[in-house]
């Protein structure tokens, strides 16, 4: 006998009755790890599947969480709002903040590649131009030289490595 059970936080689980021990198996389960729910963590924030015994969801440099109440009871899914969000940056000689060891945020809805051939500094200062810009990172495409590719909204299900990711 076998049931599917998909549960509330959005784990979905494929149990086989096992007779021996009188109990449900688990034969195959997706996501694999807490931070391959996409939004597990919300807005502006990294996941870290490491921190075992932690809550895996950090705020990224700048921001706090949007529900302090949801956040202590371990749920970043409300994302996070910008510290002094009262105070606008544009055009203020506001900068960005290097972070390593990520993944690329999700890039599926608002990010658009700004140039190819531009370095990590001309890729800044172009994102920098534009009031919508909230990150940017310049790579390496094999035979193409390097791009700038720069996102516009919140930036959604980005994951901490362990080795070397992007900048």
């Amino acid at each position: 006998m076998t049931r599917v059970v998909l549960d509330n936080t959005g784990l979905l689980q494929k149990l086989m009755w096992d007779d021996g021990v009188h109990q449900w198996m688990e034969q195959w389960s997706t996501p694999k790890y807490r931070c391959d729910k996409y939004g597990q963590c919300g807005s502006y924030s990294k996941c870290n599947p490491d921190n075992i015994n932690m809550f895996e969801c950090m705020c990224l440099p700048g921001y706090e969480p949007r529900s302090p109440r949801d956040w202590y009871l371990r749920d970043g899914s409300e994302g996070r709002v910008r510290k002094n969000s009262g105070f606008s940056t544009c055009k203020n000689g506001e900068g960005f903040v290097k972070l390593e060891r990520l993944n690329l945020p999700d890039s599926s809805f608002d990010a658009a590649w700004i140039g190819m051939s531009m370095s990590s500094s001309e890729c800044e200062q172009a994102c920098l131009t534009n009031c919508s810009c909230t990150a940017f990172t310049s790579m390496n495409i094999d035979g193409k030289g390097t791009g700038c590719l720069a996102w516009y909204g919140e930036l959604m299900d980005i994951l901490q490595l362990q080795m070397k990711g992007w900048n």
